[in-house]
């Protein structure tokens, strides 16, 4: 057998150490890794790698495959971190440009007078309400009533008088949507009552009046209105709608009102010959008022609005509105196209029985703007409480 010799040292195998497989020894073999480029004059020869099995090929195919893979990725992700940063920069570089100030100019004078809307209704002066009887939810006799009428009127003008901060506000507008008192049109009312009819009515004049005198008293604004009587002032077992104003107790006490101030200029109030009157606001503004009885409403999913909305297309027929306002329901609401009053009266076992959601006493407020010959503006509540005060719980103690 022959001796095999390094082939760069040129050393017998017997002298040097030359694994199998392999050309060069150890020495030379260590040599080279640090560098030797081997005897002079003599080619540096390149080591063969042993024979791969298929199965160390696959693998190794693999590892270089998964390399290429890894580059790539973090390649792409470098790319994508400096297309981020530039566009980063390119937005910075813009900040720093000249910006161009606009310049406001003082606003033309337009027109910014505008009349307040007061809707009062549904106050049932003489209907008691017992608060172990609604949870403690409300109270209500003669004497509470008189004391949110009082309310009423105060807060009335505070709204006008803030809204008259940047508006000019020359009229208080009222409308006077009816059931002031209960009367006896059922006879649970008989029971529930603290006055007669005939009294009632004269308890509700005597309040009207004291708001009257205060709008009068504490302020300049004309106290401008109409009058239009509700559903518990008849006279009558059931609605005549041929005549509802001739057989109301309600329109005697109206006209008790108006034959008051006779003659005194800041007061511009009158009775509507009709249960439904429309009032026309600056050059265009149409309001129709009504007190709310002419709807029928059975509790269905969409509330008030649907009928409400039936009912407002139905007379837009004849006298286009661009305003209805009523009162009857007891809830304040403002449905775009229409306006529902609040109560001085508040939650009552009718209301728990009938399963209308609570709400506290109320009344409306709105603007009438004279912007674009008329538009209704700034709907808000007229509180009838004091902040502070909260329903207070009746509910038994568990012993």
């Amino acid at each position: 057998m022959d001796m095999r010799t390094c082939r760069l040292c040129q050393k017998p195998e017997d002298e040097v150490s030359i694994q199998k497989g392999r050309k060069i020894c150890e020495g030379c073999r260590s040599r080279k890794r640090r560098g030797w480029p081997g005897p002079r004059g003599m080619e540096t020869i390149r080591e063969e790698e042993p024979e791969l099995t298929p199965l160390e090929s696959a693998y190794k195919e693999r590892e270089e495959k998964d390399t290429v893979r890894k580059a790539k990725a973090q390649r792409d992700a470098l790319l994508d971190e400096n297309t981020h940063l530039k566009a980063q920069i390119g937005e910075l570089v813009k900040m720093q440009a000249p910006v161009d100030i606009l310049v406001y100019k003082q606003a033309r004078e337009e027109r910014s007078d505008a009349t307040a809307i007061i809707l009062a209704s549904d106050w049932h002066v003489e209907e008691e309400v017992d608060p172990v009887k609604v949870h403690g939810l409300n109270e209500y006799n003669l004497e509470v009533a008189k004391v949110r009428a009082e309310k009423f009127a105060q807060n009335a003008l505070r709204l006008t008088n803030i809204m008259a901060r940047d508006t000019k506000i020359t009229t208080m507008w009222i409308g006077w949507l009816g059931d002031f008192f209960s009367g006896w049109i059922h006879d649970e009312l008989l029971a529930a009552t603290l006055l007669a009819p005939g009294h009632a009515a004269n308890y509700v004049k005597k309040l009207i009046f004291s708001c009257i005198d205060f709008w009068l008293r504490e302020s300049n604004y004309i106290i401008g209105g109409v009058m239009i009587p509700g559903n518990h002032g008849r006279m009558t077992e059931k609605m005549h709608f041929s005549d509802p104003v001739g057989t109301s107790l309600e329109s005697f006490m109206y006209h008790a009102v108006c034959d008051r101030y006779e003659g005194n200029p800041r007061v511009q109030i009158r009775v509507s010959p009709a249960a439904m009157v429309y009032e026309r606001f600056y050059e265009r503004f149409n309001m129709r008022l009504i007190h709310g009885y002419e709807t029928k409403y059975n509790g269905g999913v969409g509330g008030l609005t649907i009928p409400l909305n039936k009912a407002v297309t139905q007379w837009d027929k004849g006298i286009k509105a661009d305003l209805t306002v009523l009162g009857h329901y007891h809830q304040f609401f403002d449905g775009g196209n229409f306006l529902v009053n609040g109560s001085l009266i508040g939650y009552n076992t009718y209301a728990e029985a009938i399963k209308a959601s609570y709400e506290e006493p109320r009344q409306a407020f709105f603007l009438v703007h004279a912007r674009k010959g008329g538009q209704k503006s700034i709907v808000a509540p007229i509180w009838l409480d004091d902040a502070h005060k909260l329903p207070r719980a009746a509910l038994p103690v568990a012993a």
